[in-house]
């Protein structure tokens, strides 16, 4: 690839998430506590002042790396220089002033450690700094940085479905309902930290039993911040089997003063965006039908930070995204023309309003829109066709008649989010932290597709069966959590719970023999209905962190996670279709997938640019989804009885290992690492249509 950027100087910007820095003041020769001391973050309005027992801490600082300046009447300031503020993290940082009868200098100068031990680390948890996504590591897309991160591999966390995998941007939702896929994606230029979470999670977090991928976006500070990037990848000489990639992407932010009719408020903005157009790897065969590019993408980000009083802030952001594409499909390389266009357009508007009440408490309320809709503009087959049997030596583009594959397809999802988080903080030991959680989604789905599947009853022949979806959903969920942590010098520990009830809102499909039918003397029987069911988890959550000095550190945590299952498989095929080769019902009672885990963690500086970590882990996956077979159910199917399928809860599976990863950095262009994964895993299948295969 050929890169070409141009950035404007600026200091690091403002991110979209936050953390803390706290720590004591103390006399550096009597080591008393200086009540009352100034402690200020440069080029911002965050600050605090210490209490009567030399304690401090401030609270929601966006993400990134900050000097502070510390004063006190009788006493020398101390400017303290590249302190690191990390996503959900408190930088322990303890300031020693030096009194001005001992030392005259006006002002001392404290660079911080280049590679620190965050104290209340306590699970594997990787932090892809802004300059390492957009200078020290390769690759385009935050999508390529994840690669670098121990234990990731195509979207899989430790063995883990991909399902189970969590997007967010700025702490909110950033994946569809349906499947779980992310819908965004951000320029590496607008993000400030990319956080992966592969080991346990806080109360805080829930909906999630494998990983936590969450995208820090910037936002601009008092100094305008500027930034494009052009990339193109070229052919080598005879060598003309290259995607064509074109990307383009921009970022600008700064301070802005606002007026709306009374006093002028500050303000910070950022706005970024890409653009992406690419004949992917099979461009020597789509280009023969389709004009370039087969792929056009583009996404936009904008952001809006408002300090309405010393105290009080208001955040607005705005996400767009939009896709065109064809996907090449070797089923249809006979005839690509029959590809049909694939559309996603999404988007997200979101509101945050932090308040700081008192120098110990403070709440985040937030709210989230997020509509996402797929479109699929293949033909509607006749209603006549249901089933095409192929033999081996046949394809789909020579028994498919039509011009475009049959596969219609209209997806849309609404998803609004509203979240009350408290912070109080009770003495330098105790913080407690408490939060309510609502979810509504709003889904409807439009689905007329044909699937390629094993005939079952030959070897030698395939069937192409008609799946046909259209419903209209409503579900609902429900959260609470409350997290304590107690800090003591040699000992950190956190201990959390987090409850979640969520309804599907419908009642299941009826499986055939489930359904009411006619007998001879026409009456009709009629079942028992299967009841909808209301669910309840409580998920509890532990973490113990030792110190060891200032550059070792041990931590081990164990809990309770659930997650929500795609909602695809709660609520396909609602009308009961068994006209297909293999039925598959929906199953709107299946409960959230439950993981149990435990991990051990050893942390070490090992030099000033160079650090080492050992982790070993174990997880256990309990009601994972799979196709559960019922036989000798009606069919439609050449008229005769045969097995139908539906989604339940009926796999599990375990995964465990041993995890090591070092890392150098060469100044500031260069960055070394290693990491090795040593993983086990075992379960009753790997993905929800496993039995379906088998039986198949």
């Amino acid at each position: 690839m050929l890169f070409l950027a141009l950035l404007l100087p600026a200091t690091s910007s403002y991110s979209g998430a936050f953390g803390n820095i706290s720590g004591f003041v103390r006399d550096k020769e009597t080591n008393i506590p200086l009540p009352g001391a100034n402690i200020v973050v440069e080029g911002t309005n965050f600050g605090a002042k210490a209490s009567k027992h030399g304690y401090y801490i401030i609270y929601n600082l966006p993400v990134g790396s900050y000097n502070l300046r510390v004063s006190m009447i009788g006493y020398s300031s101390l400017k303290l220089t590249e302190v690191e503020v990390k996503t959900d993290l408190n930088t322990s940082l303890d300031i020693d002033l030096t009194s001005r009868v001992l030392n005259t200098s006006e002002e001392i100068v404290v660079t911080a450690p280049r590679v620190q031990i965050f104290r209340d680390l306590m699970s594997s948890t990787e932090y892809l700094s802004e300059e390492a996504i957009a200078e020290t590591t390769p690759g385009l897309t935050y999508h390529d940085k994840l690669a670098l991160v121990p234990g990731y591999v195509a979207n899989h966390i430790r063995g883990s479905r991909s399902s189970n995998v969590q997007y967010l941007i700025d702490g909110l939702p950033a994946s569809g309902a349906m499947t779980r896929a992310a819908a965004f994606t951000i320029p590496t230029s607008a993000i400030a930290e990319m956080v992966v979470q592969t080991g346990g999670f806080s109360a805080e977090y829930g909906n999630v039993t494998s990983g936590v991928i969450n995208i820090i976006t910037r936002e601009g500070r008092n100094d305008f911040f500027g930034a494009l990037k052009l990339a193109q990848d070229l052919p080598a000489r005879r060598d003309w089997t290259y995607d064509n990639a074109r990307r383009a992407e921009f970022a600008v932010g700064g301070p802005l003063k606002l007026g709306l009719g009374g006093p002028l408020i500050d303000s910070n903005y950022l706005i970024s965006g890409s653009a992406y157009l690419t004949d992917t790897p099979y461009r020597k065969e789509l280009r023969r039908t389709f004009h370039t590019p087969v792929i056009f993408n583009y996404d936009l980000n904008s952001k809006l930070m408002l300090r309405l009083s010393s105290n009080l802030f208001l955040r607005w952001q705005g996400l767009f995204s939009n896709w065109e594409w064809r996907q090449y499909d070797a089923a249809w390389a006979g005839r690509l023309s029959a590809l049909p266009k694939r559309f996603n357009n999404n988007s997200r508007m979101d509101l945050s309003i932090i308040q700081t009440l008192s120098a110990e408490t403070f709440y985040k309320l937030e709210f989230s829109a997020l509509r996402l809709r797929r479109r699929v503009t293949g033909t509607i087959a006749g209603e006549e066709t249901t089933n095409l049997i192929l033999d081996q030596s046949q394809s789909l583009a020579e028994v498919w008649q039509g011009a475009v594959e049959p596969w219609w397809e209209d997806l849309r999802e609404q998803h609004y989010l509203g979240r009350l988080s408290l912070v109080r903080q009770l003495n330098p030991i105790h913080q407690f932290r408490l939060g309510f959680e609502t979810n509504l989604w709003q889904i409807s789905l439009n689905r007329d597709r044909f699937l390629l599947w094993p005939n079952g009853r030959s070897a030698e022949s395939l069937v192409y069966s008609r799946y046909q979806d259209s419903f209209r959903r409503n579900p609902y969920a429900l959260a609470a959590y409350f997290h304590h942590k107690i800090e003591l010098p040699g000992f950190l520990a956190t201990m959390g719970v987090r409850a979640e009830y969520f309804s599907a809102n419908t009642k299941p499909a009826l499986l055939p023999s489930e359904a009411a039918f006619a007998v001879p003397n026409d009456s009709i029987t009629v079942p028992e209905p299967r009841q909808e069911k209301f669910h309840f988890t409580l998920a509890p959550r532990l973490g113990i962190a030792i110190p060891i000095g200032n550059i070792e550190h041990l931590a081990v945590n164990y809990g309770w996670f659930f997650e929500l299952p795609p909602f695809y498989y709660l609520y396909t095929n609602p009308a009961g279709s068994v006209g297909a080769r293999w039925p598959i019902f929906g199953n709107s009672n299946i409960k959230p997938i439950r993981a149990k885990a435990w991990e051990l963690t050893y942390r070490r500086v090992i030099a000033e640019y160079s650090t080492f970590t050992l982790t070993g882990f174990l997880r256990d996956f309990d009601d994972l989804i799979d196709t559960f077979p019922y036989a000798n159910q009606p069919t439609r199917f050449e008229n005769q009885q045969q097995p139908v399928f539906r989604y339940e809860n009926r796999a599990k599976a375990s995964t465990s290992g041993l995890e090591a990863a070092y890392s150098h950095r060469f100044g500031s262009t260069l960055q070394t690492s290693l990491a090795y994964t040593y993983l086990t895993s075992t379960g009753t299948g790997s993905w929800p249509e496993s039995t379906l295969l088998s039986r198949s």
